[in-house]
């Protein structure tokens, strides 16, 4: 039984974290815009949205014999995945920070 390298391991981690950050994101804003129990309801909907659209986009793409991911591209994708999914970390939680903090500035005024 072969172990994962490192590098295998951290690209697996950081894409969990990515995977969990992304649902935080949108949980902080929905909490902050609709309350505890509403905000709860909203989360898995806009969850669901976000899924559907992804859904959406890839059999648009298979529809249209579109492929994205080239030798290449796979290549360069796993030279850089875990500084990829870094920086989409921060920016996951900066325009979560962002969206939460203009939606408590309304409620405040």
């Amino acid at each position: 039984k072969e172990f994962p390298n490192l590098y295998d391991l951290l690209s697996i981690t950081l894409a969990a974290v990515f995977g969990i950050g992304l649902m935080q994101s949108i949980q902080t804003p929905c909490i902050y815009k609709w309350g505890a129990e509403k905000g709860r309801m909203m989360i898995f909907l806009v969850a669901g949205l976000v899924v559907l659209a992804g859904g959406l986009i890839y059999l648009l793409f298979s529809n249209m014999n579109i492929n994205i991911f080239t030798p290449e591209l796979l290549n360069n994708l796993e030279t850089f995945l875990p500084l990829i999914l870094l920086i989409l970390i921060i920016i996951e939680y900066y325009i979560s920070y962002k969206i939460s903090y203009r939606i408590y500035k309304k409620k405040e005024l």
